[in-house]
């Protein structure tokens, strides 16, 4: 089977919390989660203060379950799914740091495949 997939987009953000993780590609291309992390991994836009930082954990799964082969995703951040893991003391502010690529490509088996096979090579 050939397996043809053109990355179109890539995207890599902070996203607060009270913020939403859009993830949006163009009609023929969908959403391929390539990294997920929750809680205060740096100071930066989210954490603006070196105060707690360094605690993460990786919400890869959680997140790419939920939005990698859609062509649209929308995740609020503090999902209840992600505070359940919040790595951090829970009293302090956790952030999402994801990135996704739009991949494009003519795809000779369903969309599933093509994404279960581009995780296999990243």
């Amino acid at each position: 089977m050939d397996v043809v997939a053109v990355v179109v987009a890539v995207s890599s953000e902070e996203y607060c919390q009270w913020e939403i993780f859009n993830a949006t590609c163009r009609h023929n291309q969908v959403i391929l989660i390539t990294s997920a992390f929750y809680g205060r991994m740096r100071v930066g836009r989210c954490v603006p203060y070196d105060y707690y930082v360094g605690c993460s954990t990786d919400v890869f799964d959680h997140l790419a379950s939920r939005c990698s082969a859609r062509q649209h995703c929308l995740v609020p951040i503090p999902a209840p799914e992600l505070f359940k893991v919040h790595p951090c003391r829970k009293d302090l502010v956790a952030y999402m740091d994801a990135s996704y690529q739009c991949v494009a490509g003519p795809f000779t088996a369903t969309v599933e495949l093509v994404v279960n096979v581009l995780y296999t090579i990243l």
